[in-house]
């Protein structure tokens, strides 16, 4: 299966899971660990009891596992499709994977239950309107005191870094990112949206790439956009404007420019009663 149908802009074949392997490698470049470290957690939990912590849209389950293998938290990895976890016979033994539509209704087992959720460029697998069910949602599946963590593409969406000073930089994909990533628009105001939603002690901060990396950057954004690319492919009305975009980041990187992702983490707690 090389692109989804269930509205994911992305791919869930193998290619898509090295990507994904690849994207966790050089995210945690970016922020140092796994949790941000702004996270109180020993305001979190109750003393003696491992911490429960969500990783929702999992995709193969790499932050999933790596957490459970550094911690005695119990990790539940979730996603709206199975097709990447990796066999249950090879799961840690404080961790599990699970099918989980984080736009339907929380069933009871997820209410009350986690104390961080972690997620990580859902942006792909989301509509416009659809902040309001999901933060409710992520709200109730929260302990009181429990935190969210939210790493998520952000404006200007891609970082161009020519190397030549009359090399054109490509504009035009900074357009189209919203356009066809269409939960873009809020997800740029998801700090005012989580304090509207009731959370407390809201930040937000920039994750800047490594400049000793920014080639293996331009590699998995490269892949990441063909992916997205493919599928529009399905959807001849949105697809033209977004390959001519794509066209002139390949060319951009053909000349020897250099491109990355521009990435934002927000992190919010839930209030105790």
């Amino acid at each position: 299966m090389s692109t989804s149908r269930d509205g994911y802009l992305l791919s869930r074949n193998f290619n898509a899971s090295s990507r994904l392997t690849a994207q966790h490698l050089l995210i945690c470049r970016r922020t140092a660990s796994l949790l941000d470290s702004r996270i109180a957690i020993g305001e979190t939990g109750d003393p003696g009891r491992p911490l429960v912590i969500a990783d929702i849209g999992c995709g193969n389950g790499i932050w999933t596992i790596e957490l459970s293998q550094s911690s005695n938290c119990q990790v539940v990895g979730l996603d709206s499709s199975s097709e990447l976890f990796p066999p249950d016979d090879i799961w840690p033994r404080n961790c599990t994977f699970d099918t989980f539509n984080v736009l339907a209704p929380v069933e009871r087992k997820y209410i009350g239950v986690f104390d961080i959720i972690n997620i990580r460029l859902l942006a792909g697998g989301l509509g416009r309107r659809d902040y309001d069910r999901v933060l409710a949602n992520l709200k109730l599946m929260l302990r009181e005191g429990g935190w969210l963590q939210w790493l998520d593409i952000a404006p200007p969406y891609i970082l161009t870094y020519a190397r030549e000073a009359n090399q054109t930089l490509p504009v035009s994909i900074g357009c189209e990112m919203p356009r066809v990533v269409q939960s873009l628009g809020w997800l740029g105001h998801l700090p005012d949206l989580l304090k509207e939603t009731g959370f407390t002690r809201v930040e937000s901060s920039r994750t800047q790439p490594q400049g000793a990396l920014l080639k293996h950057e331009t590699s998995n954004v490269l892949l990441a956009l063909s992916e997205i690319r493919d599928h529009l492919r399905h959807c001849p009305d949105r697809v033209g404007g977004f390959e001519r975009a794509f066209d002139e980041v390949c060319n951009f990187v053909v000349e020897g420019g250099l491109v990355a992702v521009a990435l934002c983490t927000t992190i919010a707690q839930k209030p105790r009663a």
